[in-house]
């Protein structure tokens, strides 16, 4: 929860990013430990699989690192200091592992195919922007709620409320001259 806004949950975060975009297949989401939150109904992962690419991506040596995840090994590497992108070199060779650290502290893995066009991390912070903007918006939806007190009629527009000294909020409006 941020700014007191309940944050779209992560399993909605992760059906909308797969209906959004043909790129990414498979996803998970870990918290800063490595605990898996959610995941696509088609990836089993486990903490162990979250504390790995964790410890890949603050790594400070900056090594490539192999890791197995959905069953294929990927050769991992930092792209900066919050993204971690692996490529397959058993299975399925084509196939693309990207995991993004957020502002919460919560780790969001996508998994795909290189073909076609676009960008992972495109798609992954794309997403983590809508969620972002989405809180926001529901942020916007209870300070409205919040400021209009049952029986009472919402101000009209440009209307301001007017607090009394010492007596806490009012419900008087007032109009702003324009």
């Amino acid at each position: 929860m941020a700014n007191g806004a309940p944050a779209m949950p992560w399993a909605d975060f992760l059906t909308l990013m797969l209906e959004s975009t043909q790129k990414v297949e498979k996803a998970a989401i870990f918290n800063a430990k490595g605990q898996p939150l959610a995941t696509t109904e088609d990836l089993q992962v486990s903490e162990s699989d979250g504390r790995a690419l964790l410890n890949t991506l603050h790594d400070t040596a900056h090594c490539i690192t192999r890791l197995t995840l959905d069953g294929v090994d990927f050769r991992c590497f930092q792209g900066n200091a919050t993204a971690l992108v692996g490529q397959a070199v058993t299975g399925e060779r084509g196939r693309v592992m990207v995991a993004r650290l957020t502002e919460e502290d919560v780790l969001v893995v996508v998994l795909g195919h290189s073909t076609g066009h676009g960008s992972f991390l495109y798609e992954v912070q794309h997403h983590l922007q809508e969620r972002t903007r989405r809180r926001q918006q529901q942020l916007q939806q209870q300070q409205q709620q919040v400021s209009i007190r049952p029986g009472q009629e919402p101000p009209s527009a440009g209307a301001m409320p007017v607090t009394a000294q010492g007596s806490g909020p009012s419900d008087i409006w007032v109009q702003l001259q324009e």
